[in-house]
Protein backbone atom coordinates (compact mmCIF):
# COMPACT_ATOMS: atom_id res chain seq x y z
CA UNK A 1 0.00 0.00 0.00
CA UNK A 2 2.71 2.15 0.56
CA UNK A 3 4.22 1.98 -3.04
CA UNK A 4 2.72 2.86 -6.42
CA UNK A 5 4.64 1.08 -8.95
CA UNK A 6 7.28 -1.53 -7.92
CA UNK A 7 9.61 0.12 -5.17
CA UNK A 8 8.50 3.55 -6.21
CA UNK A 9 7.07 5.63 -3.70
CA UNK A 10 7.25 8.73 -4.80
CA UNK A 11 8.31 10.64 -8.43
CA UNK A 12 8.84 14.37 -9.49
CA UNK A 13 7.52 15.38 -12.62
CA UNK A 14 10.61 17.40 -14.02
CA UNK A 15 10.62 20.45 -16.81
CA UNK A 16 9.02 21.04 -18.76
CA UNK A 17 6.35 19.87 -16.05
CA UNK A 18 5.83 22.46 -13.28
CA UNK A 19 7.81 20.55 -10.56
CA UNK A 20 4.75 18.52 -8.65
CA UNK A 21 5.20 15.24 -7.44
CA UNK A 22 2.97 11.62 -6.48
CA UNK A 23 3.73 9.90 -3.70
CA UNK A 24 2.20 7.49 -1.31
CA UNK A 25 1.58 8.03 2.06
CA UNK A 26 -0.95 7.15 5.12
CA UNK A 27 -4.40 8.00 4.42
CA UNK A 28 -4.16 10.18 7.85
CA UNK A 29 -0.84 11.91 6.53
CA UNK A 30 -2.83 12.55 2.84
CA UNK A 31 -5.77 13.65 4.07
CA UNK A 32 -3.93 16.61 6.19
CA UNK A 33 -1.75 17.42 3.54
CA UNK A 34 -4.59 17.82 1.18
CA UNK A 35 -6.52 20.05 4.28
CA UNK A 36 -3.49 22.36 4.25
CA UNK A 37 -3.28 23.53 0.82
CA UNK A 38 -0.22 21.27 0.33
CA UNK A 39 -1.64 19.23 -2.39
CA UNK A 40 -4.89 17.12 -3.49
CA UNK A 41 -6.10 13.16 -3.92
CA UNK A 42 -4.30 11.91 -7.43
CA UNK A 43 -7.40 11.67 -9.83
CA UNK A 44 -7.10 7.96 -9.48
CA UNK A 45 -8.41 8.27 -5.84
CA UNK A 46 -10.78 10.91 -6.16
CA UNK A 47 -12.57 8.66 -9.34
CA UNK A 48 -12.64 5.91 -6.31
CA UNK A 49 -10.11 3.18 -8.54
CA UNK A 50 -7.33 3.47 -5.93
CA UNK A 51 -7.47 4.07 -2.17
CA UNK A 52 -6.55 7.33 -0.17
CA UNK A 53 -2.97 8.11 0.09
CA UNK A 54 -2.57 8.42 -3.36
CA UNK A 55 -1.46 12.02 -3.78
CA UNK A 56 -0.26 15.17 -6.00
CA UNK A 57 1.78 17.67 -4.19
CA UNK A 58 2.11 20.91 -5.51
CA UNK A 59 5.83 22.12 -6.42
CA UNK A 60 7.35 24.14 -3.99
CA UNK A 61 7.54 27.93 -4.46
CA UNK A 62 10.55 29.25 -1.88
CA UNK A 63 12.25 27.82 0.13
CA UNK A 64 10.02 27.65 3.04
CA UNK A 65 7.47 25.82 0.69
CA UNK A 66 11.31 23.64 -0.34
CA UNK A 67 11.71 22.76 3.42
CA UNK A 68 7.84 21.07 3.89
CA UNK A 69 8.03 19.10 0.72
CA UNK A 70 11.03 17.33 1.85
CA UNK A 71 9.31 16.70 4.81
CA UNK A 72 6.53 15.15 3.14
CA UNK A 73 8.78 13.20 1.24
CA UNK A 74 10.66 12.20 4.03
CA UNK A 75 7.39 10.69 5.64
CA UNK A 76 6.53 8.97 2.55
CA UNK A 77 10.03 7.40 2.53
CA UNK A 78 9.86 6.55 5.80
CA UNK A 79 6.15 4.85 5.13
CA UNK A 80 7.57 3.02 1.85
CA UNK A 81 9.79 1.17 4.74
CA UNK A 82 7.47 0.35 7.22
CA UNK A 83 8.28 2.80 9.57
CA UNK A 84 5.11 4.59 9.85
CA UNK A 85 1.59 2.20 10.15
Amino acid sequence: AALMIGREFAHIHPPPDNGSLHLMLPAADATEIIDKGWGEDHYHVSAGRLPKGLVLDFSPRDEADLSVIKTIISRSHAYALNRIP
